[in-house]
């Protein structure tokens, strides 16, 4: 080759070298293009990219293209107004590296049909959102399988604003990682999936602050020691809706299928299945809807709660209220309580709560008991449904202690069957204030009605069927029997 060509060709390489360098610096190392973005423009990856992506500009749209690896560290976007639409494979798997790290307000970002968000890392979370206004659906696949990390993560200063639509999967795998973490005020969840959390102290949705609203039209299922499939805590208004078809279900090691702790004025609806089953006979307890320090909040069940617990060491609580204040307790559905400890179907502990029956209870163990009221003077409890309670050591139908002052109803069904001491209404230790009971249902059980230190003063009305043995160890100031 002629010097002079081979110096041509050496020369015109270097310049194209050079022009790859230095005349297109926004493209430079990158696969999702442009970078970096300005305001308003679109970015696309339509290659795999291994580095990640942040942008602060505004109103960005930003495309994931089919089949595309985005992977490395987060997409980061910190400007307002960004769309986002991922048709390709967000996996990032470093700790304290999320999928989509959203740090602005007004956004919206959908997953695909064929698309995926799946992180490995500790606090390396699917969807982490830290703004006011988010629209979000999930067509796919957000999961995580590291500590600390949640599916999807909505908190930080002025969360607010947050529509969710699940019509696929969120899963969770790790120690303390919710399927899906809110803190902030408002929230609209719409699931027509699964969420999922397994792993100790995970739940499928924990969810703090103020205005929040769920409704599970599919399922949301915990495994693991302390879980819940939902938890609420310090609510101020909340409306849960579990759906015809949807189920709630806690297994394992779980504690509940639906908590609610220090929250108030919320709304709790099961249309569905709430499902709650502890194999175990070592384990812990295990509860399918239960509220502690809540106040001013209705719950009714018109669908089935089922619960087996063979826990030998622990209880079973279907519906229940603990330190509650002026909460409304209703079963309109069935209850079913299986236990190889205390089984109970509706509760109310060290409060002033309302429970209610007008459905079906069933409730097995080696002590069962239909509805309760411990030390909750003022409260009050109707029965105008069905209650089976039956137990190998004890059984009681309506069980009071500890709670004068109340007013108890009876114009349904109770039947007591078992061994030990089997009692339709057992109303002990509640001195103070008068107690009244009404009867006009039918009570068949072996102990019909027992009072015993029932108060100075008992008013009781009988225009049912009483079967079973009148055991009357407190002053009886009003009977009146008409049947």
């Amino acid at each position: 080759m002629p010097e002079r060509l081979k110096s041509a060709l050496l020369s015109s390489s270097a310049m194209a070298l050079a022009a790859l360098i230095t005349a297109t610096p926004r493209q430079a190392m990158a696969e999702c293009l442009p970078d970096p973005a300005m305001d308003g423009e679109t970015v696309t990856c339509a290659t795999n990219d291994f580095t990640g992506f942040a942008s602060g500009a505004l109103d960005l749209t930003f495309i994931v293209n089919s089949n595309i690896f985005v992977e490395g560290t987060s997409v980061t976007l910190s400007g307002a107004g960004a769309v986002i639409t991922n048709n390709g494979f967000v996996e990032p798997s470093l700790d304290f590296v999320s999928g989509f790290s959203l740090l602005a307000d007004n956004m919206t970002l959908t997953n695909t049909a064929d698309a995926d968000i799946i992180t490995g890392g500790a606090s390396g979370h699917g969807v982490l959102f830290e703004g006011n206004g988010l629209n979000l659906t999930n067509n796919n696949l957000i999961s995580t399988s590291g500590d600390f990390a949640n599916a999807l993560r909505f908190s930080g200063p002025g969360l607010s604003n947050v529509t969710v639509i699940n019509n696929d999967r969120l899963a969770t795998s790790g120690f303390l990682s919710d399927a899906v973490f809110f803190d902030g005020n408002g929230l609209n969840l719409t699931n027509n999936g699964l969420i999922s959390a397994t792993g100790d102290s995970a739940n499928g949705l924990a969810l703090q602050g103020f205005n929040v609203t769920l409704t599970n039209n599919d399922r949301i299922v915990t495994t693991g020691l302390f879980n819940s499939g939902i938890l609420l805590v310090s609510v101020a208004t909340g409306t849960i809706t579990n759906s015809a078809g949807g189920l709630i279900e806690a297994s394992g090691d779980a504690e509940y299928a639906l908590r609610a702790v220090l929250s108030n004025d919320l709304t709790i609806i099961n249309n569905g299945s709430i499902v709650g089953t502890r194999l175990d006979p070592a384990g812990f307890q295990i509860n399918g809807l239960v509220l502690s320090g809540v106040t001013n909040s209705t719950v009714t069940n018109f669908g089935t709660i089922t619960i087996l617990n063979l826990s030998l060491l622990s209880a079973a609580v279907a519906m229940g209220s603990r330190d509650g204040v002026a909460n409304v307790l209703t079963n309109a559905g069935t209850i079913n309580v299986t236990a190889a400890g205390n089984a109970l179907g509706m509760t109310a502990t060290f409060g002033t709560d309302s429970l209610i029956n007008d459905g079906t209870i069933t409730v097995t163990g080696f002590q069962a008991f239909g509805m309760r009221l411990f030390e909750s003077p003022g409260s009050s409890l109707l029965n105008a449904g069905t209650i089976n309670a039956d137990g190998t050591f004890a059984a009681t139908g309506i069980s009071i202690v500890g709670s004068p002052g109340i007013t108890i109803t009876n114009s349904g069904a109770i039947t007591v069957t078992g061994t030990g001491t089997l009692i339709g209404v057992d109303i002990s230790f509640s001195g103070g204030n008068a107690i009244t009971f009404i009867n006009s249902g039918t009570i068949d059980a072996t102990g019909g009605l027992f009072l015993n230190g029932a108060g100075p003063v008992i008013n009781i009305t009988n225009s049912g069927t009483l079967i079973g043995e009148l055991q009357l160890d407190t002053l009886v100031s009003l009977l009146t029997q008409t049947a």
